[in-house]
């Protein structure tokens, strides 16, 4: 879903994935480039949200967001990729959008191995990333930018690009 109108953000929102439990989606019987998915609504997976919330009956399809680094690899949070399970039992799929009923099989990506990962919470340190690499390069799109130096300062002005789970 696109709330964010500047072309660059969106052309950049193209390199962030979903991720997906591989029990949500099953090859289309006719045709094996399409994916079909279970479809559940927020208000589905929970129902004590308030009815005034803003995506109550959009399609929720995963439970984290990451984004391209290089062709083939992901960062995402630690607590997404923890395990060999984790890269096992999950896809990663790109243009995932608000109206999206069926998925091309060619967006849908594996996790081959967690490459690096961190999850650690406490008073002295805050870490929370995973960098993972994907079963084969990503093509149709570029990884993005990442600062690899220095801070950020208070009252920059942010985007966050991602989806909602």
């Amino acid at each position: 879903m696109v709330e964010y109108f500047d072309n660059l953000f969106i052309d950049k929102a193209r390199s962030v994935a979903l991720r997906v439990s591989n029990k949500r989606l099953y090859t289309d019987s006719s045709d094996s480039q399409i994916v079909h998915f279970k479809t559940k609504t927020l208000r589905n997976l929970m129902p004590k949200l308030c009815a005034s919330e803003k995506y109550l009956d959009q399609f929720s399809l995963g439970d984290c967001s990451g984004f391209l680094v290089t062709e083939n690899k992901l960062v995402t949070a630690g607590h997404c990729m923890m395990t060999d399970s984790d890269c096992k039992n999950f896809q990663w799929v790109f243009d995932f959008e608000k109206d999206t009923s069926v998925l091309n099989k060619k967006n849908i990506f594996s996790c081959k191995k967690i490459i690096s990962q961190k999850y650690n919470y406490s008073n002295t340190e805050v870490s929370d990333y995973a960098v993972i690499e994907l079963d084969r390069g990503v093509l149709d799109r570029s990884p993005l930018e990442r600062r690899t130096s220095g801070i950020v300062h208070r009252g920059t002005q942010l985007v966050a690009i991602g989806h909602l789970s």
